[in-house]
């Protein structure tokens, strides 16, 4: 007996440049949430909270999927530090520090969006053959 297993509409393919988009995508939000809003005022609405909450925990989860050639290829880029991030708002839920959320957002995020595109720039000039990257 065979099974066909069939991609629904919302699940991700998990392509390195859509997830590179959805990395740049969530980025953005959560860079204009934080330029637009205080910590103050973040802690003092559950919605703003849980927004930057959310919108931290898919960009980390995107940056999750990521190919680790990516991780090695790009160092500036303190990913380790994002899977982090992800997993304590994913796991450590009830003790989240909004500060250091919010400092990030503001403060790192912003070189994450330049080297998301970097990176998609150097990825349409290249090939990935059998988990080897051809240049072209």
């Amino acid at each position: 007996m065979t099974f066909l297993v069939r991609r629904l509409k919302f699940m991700s393919s998990h392509d390195p440049k859509v997830t590179l988009q959805q990395i740049i995508d969530y980025a953005n939000r959560a860079e204009e949430l934080c330029r637009e809003k205080s910590i103050t005022e973040i802690r003092a609405d559950w919605r703003l909270a849980f927004a930057l909450e959310r919108v931290m925990e898919v960009l980390g989860e995107a940056v999750r999927r990521l190919p680790p050639e990516i991780f090695n290829r790009y160092p500036s880029v303190n990913w380790k530090a994002i899977l982090g991030m992800r997993n304590r708002v994913s796991h450590g839920y009830d003790s989240i520090d909004y500060e250091v959320l919010w400092n990030a957002a503001r403060d790192q995020v912003p070189a994450l969006i330049l080297t998301a595109k970097e990176i998609l720039r150097d990825l349409g000039k290249r090939i990935i053959f059998l988990g080897i990257s051809y240049e072209i």
